[in-house]
């Protein structure tokens, strides 16, 4: 719809909306517009580049406060945080996989400013990158040893 039936009947234009999702039903959920698929994809495809609200609005062709509204509507989290949450995920993964030092994951996940990195790791993750690495680790070789155990114990009948 147009903004312009808005501004002429609004009432009848948000009745007409309710009416729609009253249609919908809940097993019959409305579908995310397209532009949110495409943003959401990405912040996930993307987010170890420099990426911007003004960037994803440009390159999709959707007001930026469009964007940001429907975006925290649908995923219950403003693009900013996505996107933040979505890179301190990579960097977990990348400080159990790798020995990359900090600053090169934090420059991995486009968050060059390492103090920054490091309080919302923290945050994340209640312990500090490098304390991570060494934790999971251990805890992976723990099981990795308990698996052999397991596999190898009196009543798996392969002793």
């Amino acid at each position: 719809r147009t903004s312009a039936a808005i501004e002429e009947d609004p009432i009848k234009e948000i009745m007409n909306v309710l009416r729609r999702c009253a249609e919908a039903g809940p097993e019959k959920p409305l579908t995310a517009p397209y532009y949110m698929a495409a943003m959401k994809n990405i912040l996930d495809s993307r987010y170890g580049e420099r990426i911007s609200l003004d960037g994803i609005s440009k390159e999709l062709h959707i007001n930026k406060f469009k964007l940001a509204k429907e975006f925290k509507a649908l995923f219950s989290s403003s693009p900013i945080e996505y996107l933040i949450n979505r890179r301190i995920e990579s960097a977990a993964k990348l400080l159990f996989a790798t020995d990359r030092s900090v600053t090169q994951i934090a420059a991995d996940v486009a968050m060059e400013n390492v103090s920054y990195f490091v309080r919302r790791f923290r945050e994340t993750y209640g312990t500090p990158p490098l304390r991570y690495r060494m934790t999971a680790r251990e805890n992976s070789d723990e099981h990795a040893a308990q698996r052999q155990e397991d596999k190898f114990s009196p009543e798996s009948g392969l002793l």
